[in-house]
C-alpha cells in the first residue's frame, strides 16, 4: 500500500492497491473474489441467524413463535431466514456508510461475547456451571480479562462514531429487551410449543434445518 490517505479515499481500494503490482485485469479479478466472498459470508451470516431464531422460536423464547419456528416442506425454517433478511435490510437503512456497519457488527459481536462470559464467570463463581463442559485453567484470571477487552473495543467503536454507531447499538438493546420482557410467550404457553414441536419431530422424523 503505497499511499495510505489515496488507498482510504479510493473508490476501489482492493484495485487501486494491486493495479500499480499485478496490473488492471488481475487487480480487478481480485476484486470481484472479493465482493463474491463478502456476499457467501452474507448469506452464511444469513443462515445462521435464522437458525438461532428457529432454534429460540421452536423453544417459545421469541416472539410469533409458532410461525417463526415452523419449517417448510424442505425442512428448512423459510420464516425465520426471511426474518433475518428484514433485519439486515433494516440495519442498511439505519446507516448506508459501510464502516459504520461493520463497527456496529463488531460492536454488538464483541458485546455478546462479553455477555457471555460475564455469565460464565458468574456461574463458576456460584458453582452452578457444569465443570466437564466449560473447564478452563486460570479462568479466574482469564475470564476478567475477556470482560475487559470486551468493554475496551466496544468503547474504542463507539467512540469513533458515537450518533451512528452508539445510538444505533442503544436500539439494538432497546428492541431485544422490549421483546425479552414484554414480547416473549409466558408461562404454559412456552411448554404447549415446545410439545407440539417435541410431537411434529416424533411424525416427521429427523429435521434437516440451516446449517445441517
Amino acid at each position: 500500500m503505497r499511499d495510505v490517505p489515496e488507498t482510504i479515499n479510493a473508490t476501489q481500494p482492493v484495485t487501486f492497491i494491486l493495479r500499480p503490482i499485478l496490473g488492471a485485469p488481475l487487480a480487478k479479478v481480485f476484486e470481484v473474489l472479493a465482493v463474491y466472498g463478502l456476499f457467501v459470508s452474507a448469506v452464511v451470516l444469513q443462515m445462521a441467524g435464522a437458525r438461532v431464531l428457529w432454534a429460540q422460536a421452536r423453544d417459545g423464547e421469541f416472539p410469533m413463535a409458532r410461525a417463526i419456528g415452523r419449517l417448510n416442506k424442505d425442512r428448512v425454517p423459510a420464516i425465520a431466514v426471511w426474518t433475518g433478511g428484514v433485519v439486515a435490510f433494516l440495519l442498511v437503512l439505519w446507516s448506508a456508510l459501510y464502516a459504520v456497519l461493520i463497527a456496529m457488527t463488531v460492536v454488538l459481536w464483541v458485546a455478546g461475547y462479553g455477555l457471555l462470559i460475564g455469565c460464565m464467570l458468574v456461574g463458576k463463581l456460584r458453582g452452578v456451571v457444569p465443570k466437564p463442559a466449560f473447564e478452563v485453567k486460570a479462568w479466574r484470571v482469564l475470564f476478567p480479562i475477556a470482560i475487559l477487552w470486551s468493554i475496551v473495543i466496544a468503547v474504542v467503536l463507539i467512540y469513533q462514531n458515537p450518533v451512528q454507531v452508539g445510538i444505533g447499538l442503544l436500539i439494538v438493546v432497546a428492541v431485544g429487551l422490549a421483546i425479552y420482557f414484554f414480547a416473549l410467550p409466558k408461562g404454559q404457553s412456552i411448554e404447549r410449543l415446545v410439545a407440539e414441536h417435541a410431537a411434529e419431530r416424533s411424525a416427521d422424523g429427523p429435521i434437516h434445518t440451516v446449517g445441517q
